[in-house]
């Protein structure tokens, strides 16, 4: 079982156990006569405490999802990342080191009259 698979396996546990739970509370009709009128005002108030409750318990559900998928993406990235590194850089051919201390290349038809000195600009 790979990480992929266990994340959607908590996902969809999550959300069938959101339904199952859904699917357990009575629909009610309504009140059948003038007495239950005057008690629907706390039941509607335990509902509406309920309801919030259940979308607060679904936030902490989707940032715990997000927390542990964001930390197997990490975890995957570093496998990948550690790979990359074990793997040897390809071979380089080595240049002089100190190439700035040699004088410049002329060609044929340069005169050495011809070149600027260091503190003049050609024009």
């Amino acid at each position: 079982m790979n990480v992929r698979q266990f994340v959607w396996g908590v996902v969809y546990l999550v959300l069938f156990a959101a339904a199952g739970r859904a699917a357990d509370e009575p629909l009610d009709a309504g009140p059948a006569d003038a007495t239950a009128v005057e008690n629907v005002a706390p039941d509607d108030e335990v509902d509406e405490r309920r309801q919030k409750a259940l979308i607060g318990l679904a936030g902490v559900a989707a940032i715990a999802i997000i927390g542990v998928t964001l930390g197997a993406v990490i975890i995957l990235w570093a496998g990948r990342l550690r790979r990359l590194n074990r793997k040897p850089l390809p071979d380089a051919s080595l240049k002089d080191e100190l190439w700035f201390l040699k004088p410049p290349k002329t060609t044929p038809g340069d005169s050495p009259a011809q070149s600027p000195t260091p503190g003049e600009t050609r024009r």
